[in-house]
């Protein structure tokens, strides 16, 4: 089984291009959804290594957004294309658990943004579907203005509180390394 940052690696030699297009339907009704991620994904496929349709976008149409959802990443694999499910989830436990099978089993998404807030606990059951070739793109540092009332906190050791998520990002993927010596765990870093 490929690797997922293996095949991302693959697709950017091949496209010469690093371009990861986002999905933000602002549609009123559900069935709006998958046609205007269509047309966007038909107009930049040629060159999008991946695609990172924002969920929320779709959850908030209830069960048939959720469906456009899906539909949306199974087209987008009709592309070969990664989909990158910008979900940010984030819990422990079971529910962690049950988070990271819906998104990779059910949804049918190559890899996941989560939220680390819950710490090992919380990102070890989405490191499992790592281990199955599966990618995470773990919230490090956000870009919102007011990102820094929490994420630039220092901490007891003196550093900021997203250096610290970033050193653990980094232990986490310590053993999900692929080919390329690229990690499939990565880190979302606005700035």
């Amino acid at each position: 089984m490929q690797n997922i940052i293996d095949k991302l690696i693959s697709d950017i030699k091949a496209k010469n291009s690093v371009v990861c297009v986002g999905l933000d339907p602002m549609r009123e009704s559900a069935e709006q959804l998958f046609e205007f991620s269509k047309k966007i994904i038909d107009a930049t496929c040629d060159i999008a290594v991946a695609f990172k349709p924002q969920i929320a976008y779709y959850e908030q149409h209830g069960a048939a957004g959720l469906a456009a959802f899906i539909k949306t990443i199974e087209y987008i694999h009709s592309k070969g294309v990664i989909a990158i499910d910008d979900a940010k989830r984030g819990d422990i436990g079971e529910t962690a658990q049950a988070y990271a099978r819906g998104h990779f089993e059910n949804f049918g998404a190559d890899a996941l943004t989560i939220n680390p807030y819950a710490g090992t606990d919380g990102v070890a059951p989405f490191l499992k579907y790592a281990g199955l070739g599966k990618g995470l793109f773990i919230w490090t540092r956000s870009s919102n203005p007011s990102a820094s009332e929490l994420q630039d906190v220092k901490l007891a050791s003196g550093e900021p509180a997203h250096t610290t998520v970033a050193n653990l990002v980094n232990d986490w993927g310590r053993d999900y390394i692929g080919e390329n010596d690229y990690s499939s765990v990565g880190a979302v870093v606005g700035v």
